[in-house]
């Protein structure tokens, strides 16, 4: 009866390693998370920070299943300094906290378009970005959002951004002037280093 107990037990968990072990798949030097019962992927990590460009894929595939890669984890890839640029699918809904922080030879960005949240720090300490490009559906720019960007001199805020948070371009110290949002409701103290209109 024992020995049966055990047998069991050791079935058990073989199977939920075998079941944990494949939520994760690397695929191009990226790390993905699958979610089976949604059939989207997060990239939660890239796996190699020599690579200069990255190509973020609409989809992976795991055996015969496909997945909708829709988001970016938190830190997935801070301190890549060799990254300068970096493309985005559409279907890229939420990026993480401290997701791009660091990577100070990117020099530019056009965010996803489905994407509604610059994340906390999602662009912080990359100090060479000189352009930024917001998707027109984009609404909060959270804090610290492109913090220290120092090479950054304009951006447009979509009509649609309803709030800026705490020091979300603070320390951008070419960026003198930015637009106000026909909806924007909400800036936070200390948003940025100069007054906002």
């Amino acid at each position: 009866m024992m020995k049966r107990l055990l047998t069991l037990l050791t079935t058990c968990l073989l199977l939920t390693a075998t079941s944990r072990g494949a939520t994760t798949i690397d695929k191009d030097s990226l790390r993905y998370s699958l979610d089976a019962d949604a059939k989207t992927a997060t990239l939660t990590k890239c796996l190699s920070t020599s690579r200069a460009s990255v190509a973020i894929p609409q989809t992976v595939k795991e055996g015969s299943v496909t997945y909708t890669v829709t988001a970016i984890g938190d830190y997935a890839f801070d301190q890549h300094k060799e990254l300068t640029s970096v493309t985005f699918p559409s279907t890229i809904t939420k990026m993480g906290y401290c997701s791009f922080r660091w990577c100070s030879n990117l020099t530019s960005v056009t965010l996803p378009a489905s994407l509604k949240s610059v994340s906390s720090s999602n662009f912080s300490e990359c100090w060479r970005l000189k352009s930024v490009t917001l998707p027109s559906g984009l609404e909060k720019i959270e804090e610290a959002g492109f913090y220290n960007c120092d090479s950054l001199q304009n951006i447009t805020l979509p009509d649609n951004v309803t709030e800026i948070g705490p020091a979300a371009f603070y320390s951008c110290e070419k960026l003198r002037q930015i637009n106000t949002p026909s909806k924007l409701t909400t800036i936070s103290r200390r948003a940025s280093r100069y007054p906002l209109p």
